[in-house]
């Protein structure tokens, strides 16, 4: 599995300090030959952290690894020769590319999954690459984030952004896993969000988008549930709400929402003064020179990143960790195992009234895009 990488400059001979620790090691020259650096050249250090983030290492942890690996503070590193280099790079728990994922029929779901890359097969073969499920759709959907968030910034002296998290545990012994998915946003949910939005004095103006994400449950041995069976709790659900809103807001204003449905909830809430804001570290990383030159923005828009699982594929769904890979086959299948139709929709723009979105308008006034079929 790759990352999606920039043009690098290299130089020959390089002076720069050679990784000790072997995962480094690996992982520098997986990202050299994506880029194109050869062995003995020098790499910048942020092409090894994507290669890392791309095979399910989290910021804390490829840290550690660069602290073990002596290259911490380092802005370049020499890329090793392959050598002896062999083994498996994956994280333990990421899963591995689909292409060497065991067939085993106890621990797999191969109908599922088969028919699954057959669709994403024929989608590249038609280059229709903005469905759901393409690493196309999720560079993009992170982009309008980003967009939204600069809007607030240039437009509000004061905003705040909300991270809603919503987990319902495990599906029950006869629900399937887009059975599970499919009960996030209730009614209850939608009509108690707008109330107090309302109640804020914020409904017309605030932006929004929902989504759901994958997690690996209790025991996550990687085995999967079959379409037509009950799930084992290992493959599930969770689900977060993003809001920009004018002004300043509390959490307590969102604790209507934990009683508006079955799921745990937690509400987090960042204010936020405009002539203050700067583009995290996280965000600028993930950024290109001409993201950068577009403004700053705020957190918010990486945590919108982290549950985009396609933002660590180099094209579509196949390139995920199986779990992750598994659970899109269920979500695109759907409750009526079908292909035929739009599967569970993972990505959902608020509205703030019966048919507007302010993220989707304020997102195609910066980003000059339209929105197409959001549903997969």
């Amino acid at each position: 599995m790759s990352a999606t990488h920039k043009n690098v400059s290299v130089r020959g001979d390089s002076d720069a300090p050679e990784p000790s620790g072997e995962t480094v090691r690996r992982l520098a020259v997986e990202a050299g030959k994506f880029v194109g650096v050869e062995a003995g050249e020098s790499l910048p250090v942020v092409e090894v952290c994507r290669q890392a983030e791309a095979n399910g290492y989290a910021d804390e942890e490829i840290t550690q690894l660069l602290a073990d690996a002596g290259v911490r503070h380092a802005d370049t590193v020499t890329v090793p020769e392959q050598g002896g280099l062999f083994g498996e790079l994956w994280k333990p728990d990421a899963g591995v590319p689909y292409t060497d994922a065991p067939t085993d029929p106890d621990t797999e779901t191969p109908d599922a999954v088969e028919r699954f890359r057959n669709w994403l097969e024929q989608k590249n073969n038609d280059d229709a690459m903005g469905h759901t499920y393409s690493r196309h759709t999720a560079n993009r959907r992170y982009a309008r984030a980003k967009d939204v968030g600069r809007h607030f910034v240039s437009e509000y002296d004061t905003f705040s952004t909300v991270l809603v998290t919503y987990d319902r545990g495990v599906p029950d012994d006869d629900e399937m896993v887009a059975e599970h998915a499919t009960g996030f946003y209730p009614r209850k949910v939608t009509r108690t969000r707008r109330e107090l939005l309302k109640e804020l004095g914020v409904y017309r103006e605030y932006a929004g988008v929902s989504l759901l994400a994958p997690k690996l449950g209790p025991g996550g041995d990687d085995r999967v549930p079959y379409p037509d069976a009950p799930n084992d709790g290992v493959v599930t659900t969770h689900a977060h709400s993003f809001y920009w809103i004018p002004g300043d807001v509390s959490e307590s204003d969102f604790a209507p929402l934990i009683d508006a449905t079955d799921a745990d909830v937690h509400v987090s809430v960042q204010t936020h003064d405009s002539s203050a804001v700067t583009t995290p570290e996280r965000v600028a990383d993930r950024g290109t020179d001409v993201d950068g030159a577009r403004g700053d923005t705020t957190a918010l828009p990486h945590e919108v990143g982290n549950n985009l699982p396609m933002l660590k594929t180099l094209v579509d769904a196949r390139g995920l960790p199986r779990y992750a890979e598994i659970w899109c086959a269920h979500m695109r299948l759907g409750t009526d195992d079908s292909l035929d139709t739009d599967g569970v929709s993972l990505w959902r723009p608020m509205h703030n009234g019966r048919h507007t979105s302010r993220f989707r308008e304020i997102a195609d006034e910066s980003y000059q895009s339209d929105d197409g079929d959001e549903s997969g």
